[in-house]
């Protein structure tokens, strides 16, 4: 089986300001952005995120890059949530 592609995917997305997005594409991906926000915030604080924060550094320890909601870790440096 043989497969072409024009990259058409790949140039719109690589090529798309946000100047060319119409009006009421900003808006929503304005509304978009806010709700992925309050997602991030709301399931840092669950019990899910806590198990899968410790499951992490079980299987890879710690490193320098911290967790966006995750508590500072012994250098002290983390990111705000």
């Amino acid at each position: 089986m043989k497969y072409t592609t024009t990259y058409q995917t790949e140039n719109f997305i690589l090529n798309t300001t946000w100047e060319s997005l119409p009006p009421d594409v900003q808006t929503r991906m304005q509304g978009c952005f806010i709700d992925l926000i309050g997602a991030f915030v709301i399931g840092s604080r669950s019990q899910q995120f806590a198990v899968g924060l410790q499951l992490t550094e079980t299987l890879y320890g710690t490193g320098d890059i911290p967790v966006i909601g995750s508590a500072p870790n012994s250098a002290g440096s983390h990111l705000p949530c």
